[in-house]
């Protein structure tokens, strides 16, 4: 568009071309208005050098990173919405329990935690996030979405506190991993400092105790909670985790292993069947779910009415 401008300022074309080809460009912006019709986003609104979109769902105002295909609000515009079953999963979960506290890690942009937030503004939300460039967008949106009860955090989480690489590529900022989970060539190692959920967690004066625990870190969920060993013992919150077989094999595990390490802890897993919880033992090759539910026994009889 910037380039149809400079030839009509030059003088390489008349004016009456100049509008048409500059409509055929504009044209995109009305197509827009019967795009988001059938979508959970209600509003696109274009500033001076940025871009946001409002959620018809509890209006959640997210920006948008320029390049990124996989963003959220773009992924709501592709697919219509974004994990809406899971996110009605965790409302119920967290009705039950009256939860108190939410721990999300690899908050990514902050649509989960902000999603939940908005229902429930008593309960406090820990988001971490490692990635600068995504904390950044992150710390925006929770700021334009008036969201006192999140609390954020510019690490990330694991099993031991260091200092580390992850592989992170502007197009596709969600499935940034310790491990090159894309194969690209292009992706740019960016620094990052991990720590364990216990040691965060621990050393926040007169915190709630924890519900729930969203984890979400491209193929390193074992390695987070492995380092929550503390709080998962004595606080037994609730755990949504995701788990890909293509990606935890990067890391030298089977997602098998972390049901076996929460087992230890007396939870059971399960996965979302028709709007309730479903127990599984075993994760295979028959397996089509990548999110699951570990629900310790302590937690049975508030969810009973979830569990099939």
């Amino acid at each position: 568009m910037v380039g149809i401008k400079d030839c009509y300022l030059s003088g390489k074309l008349q004016k009456a071309d100049y509008i048409h080809k500059m409509y055929e460009k504009h044209s995109m912006l009305y197509e827009y208005s019967h795009i988001i019709k059938e979508t959970n986003i209600c509003k696109i609104v274009i500033e001076d050098e940025s871009l946001y979109m409002v959620t018809r769902d509890r209006g959640i105002k997210l920006y948008c990173k320029e390049f990124d295909e996989r963003i959220v609000p773009i992924e709501i515009i592709n697919f219509n919405d974004y994990e809406k079953e899971e996110l009605n999963m965790v409302d119920n979960i967290l009705d039950k329990l009256s939860a108190r506290s939410f721990v999300d890690i690899g908050a990514n942009i902050g649509y989960i935690s902000m999603y939940h937030a908005k229902k429930y503004n008593k309960i406090k939300f820990y988001a971490f996030e490692p990635v600068k460039a995504t904390f950044d967008i992150l710390s925006k949106n929770v700021s334009a979405n008036a969201m006192d009860n999140i609390f954020l955090y510019n690490i990330g989480i694991s099993n031991e506190k260091k200092e580390a690489e992850l592989y992170y590529y502007p197009e596709g900022s969600g499935n940034t991993s310790l491990k090159n989970l894309s194969g690209r060539e292009d992706v740019v190692p960016v620094p990052a400092m991990l720590d364990t959920l216990d040691n965060v967690l621990g050393n926040i004066a007169e915190r709630e105790k924890v519900d729930f625990i969203k984890c979400d870190v491209e193929g390193a969920e074992y390695f987070a909670l492995s380092g929550a060993e503390n709080i998962l013992k004595t606080e037994t919150p609730v755990v949504f985790v995701e788990l890909l077989r293509k990606w935890s094999a990067k890391f030298g595990y089977i997602p098998n292993d972390v049901i076996k390490y929460m087992c230890s802890f007396g939870y059971s897993c399960f996965v979302i069947h028709d709007g309730k919880l479903k127990e599984i033992s075993l994760i295979d090759d028959n397996t089509v779910e990548t999110n699951f539910l570990f629900v310790h026994k302590s937690k049975f009889t508030y969810l009973k009415e979830l569990i099939l």
